[in-house]
């Protein structure tokens, strides 16, 4: 998972560390889009999950407007969601990596755009559980 995904563990709780990465992305010059609380939405329909999950949807325009230039079928990972986990062991935070997205679609000329990306999300998750 590795190769697909950047993968950081916080020591806070899950509603810190999604705060922390709001912060962080605001911070870094990108806009939250939405916070998807989806461990109770899924309550909310009869679903019983045992750990909390939580999408925040960020974007930076910048890197997003490179993406779809580059190939329109790349706003399939618009915006960039990031994942907050919690289970027993703690609290996860993951995002797809730009790099690995952009290898999706070995014709297309987004590979600087892409690490460029990656680096500035790393950086925001970084900070969130820092």
């Amino acid at each position: 998972m590795t190769e697909m995904a950047y993968v950081q563990r916080s020591n806070a709780s899950l509603t810190n560390t999604v705060e922390a990465l709001e912060k962080a992305a605001e911070d870094a010059r990108w806009v939250v889009l939405a916070t998807h609380d989806m461990k109770a939405r899924f309550e909310k329909k009869g679903f019983d999950w045992d750990c909390g999950l939580t999408i925040v949807e960020i974007c930076q325009s910048k890197f997003a407007t490179a993406m779809v230039l580059a190939n329109p079928h790349l706003a399939l990972h618009l915006p960039c969601p990031i994942v907050v986990r919690e289970d027993a062991d703690g609290v996860e935070v993951s995002v797809l990596k730009a790099t690995f997205v952009a290898g999706l679609f070995p014709d297309t000329d987004f590979g600087e755009e892409a690490a460029d990306a990656e680096a500035s999300v790393t950086a925001i998750v970084d900070a969130a559980v820092a």
